[in-house]
């Protein structure tokens, strides 16, 4: 199979979109090397990226404008390489036309039904590429049941040609391992991961932990340059100036160690497409809280704490600081659960449906 992977939308500064890119590619290329995997970057950071994944597949030249590189350069490649299919990484496909069967990708449709959470000309760009894209594609893939329930909300054609195919874990097997330290991450790129709420319970769950609590910090990581003062002074009018520290984008490697050495991971999300560091936690032993959205329960099942206030929360978080046995008992049941979440699983699923689409457009 030759395969176009339209990759315009990954950036240099990583997040969920380039750990889902990178990890499906290098799997795929791993499991089916006779297929040609011809990559369409979109900026000269995210070429560098896919470059960097594997040499076994091909990497188009980049353009400054991902929109240029997605609705003009993307098209002008599937003329050049005649490929059997597309698949787009984002739920956007090329304005001009492609000749060929296109499979998308739906993470999650938060602007649809959070609205007030984006800017007007995001959800207005957003409503138009995604009714495109749904319109265009032969076959979609929703990364959660989740998210293909809510894209039935919105687009009920869509939804009829829309598979549920879930992302994996094993990426993190070639993370740092090492012990744990007294410390807990949590995010805050978003208003909707809720890192104010994640300082008033740790700052609960240290006064109640008392001798416990001598060493313990809480991350927050991701936080954008506007949004970290804030979170300081809140820290600080709690007394939490040496107990919690804010920290914007990290570098993939400091990211790294300090995800794996962290003795729990909070994920406060009001709404998520699937939660992908809820399984990456599981994966390398690391104990999970998180709210109850109902991707992140679809994706850490029972083998997550999940909590519905602060109360909860600095609960759960005591639990932690002070070894309570059933910490323990959730990583156990957290490590089976993701025993067989593999990339190369993900990439199977995929494939298939893609050979599906291939054949359903021979047949027309």
């Amino acid at each position: 199979m030759r395969l176009i992977v339209d990759a315009t939308a990954v950036q240099a500064h990583g997040g969920g979109l380039t750990t889902y890119a990178t990890a499906l590619i290098k799997a795929w290329s791993a499991t089916f090397p006779d297929d040609d995997l011809v990559i369409a970057a979109g900026d000269r950071g995210g070429a560098r990226i896919m470059r960097a994944i594997t040499p076994d597949v091909r990497v188009s030249p980049s353009s400054r404008s991902r929109f240029i590189a997605q609705h003009a350069l993307v098209p002008m490649l599937a003329r050049t390489v005649s490929p059997d299919a597309m698949l787009c990484l984002v739920p956007g496909v090329p304005l001009m036309p492609v000749a060929v069967p296109i499979v998308s990708v739906v993470y999650d449709l938060r602007s649809w039904i959070h609205p007030e959470e984006f800017p007007a000309w995001v959800r207005a760009y957003r409503r138009i590429a995604h009714h495109y894209a749904f319109h265009r594609s032969a076959r979609i893939v929703a990364i959660s049941e989740r998210s293909r329930l809510d894209l039935g909300r919105v687009c009920r054609r869509g939804a009829l040609k829309t598979h549920v195919i879930y992302p994996a874990a094993d990426h993190v097997d070639e993370w740092p391992s090492g012990p744990r330290a007294p410390h807990v991450i949590t995010f805050g790129h978003w208003a909707n991961k809720k890192p104010g709420l994640a300082i008033q319970s740790w700052a609960q769950a240290l006064s109640a932990a008392a001798a416990h609590a001598a060493d313990w910090k809480l991350h927050i990581v991701g936080v954008p340059a506007k949004g970290r003062s804030a979170l300081i002074t809140e820290a600080a009018e709690l007394g939490m100036t040496h107990s919690v520290v804010v920290h914007g984008y990290l570098p993939d490697p400091e990211y790294q160690r300090l995800f794996t050495s962290a003795s729990a991971v909070l994920m406060l999300s009001t709404f998520e497409g699937f939660g992908l560091p809820v399984v990456e936690a599981m994966r390398k032993g690391i104990h999970v809280i998180a709210s109850r959205d109902a991707a992140l329960q679809e994706a850490g099942g029972s083998s997550a704490v999940f909590v519905d206030d602060e109360v909860g929360l600095s609960q759960a978080l005591l639990a932690v600081i002070v070894g309570h046995p059933k910490v323990q008992v959730m990583v156990r049941s957290g490590l089976l659960r993701t025993r067989d979440m593999t990339w190369a699983s993900t990439a199977t699923d995929m494939r298939t449906l893609i050979q599906g689409a291939i054949a359903s457009r021979g047949r027309s």
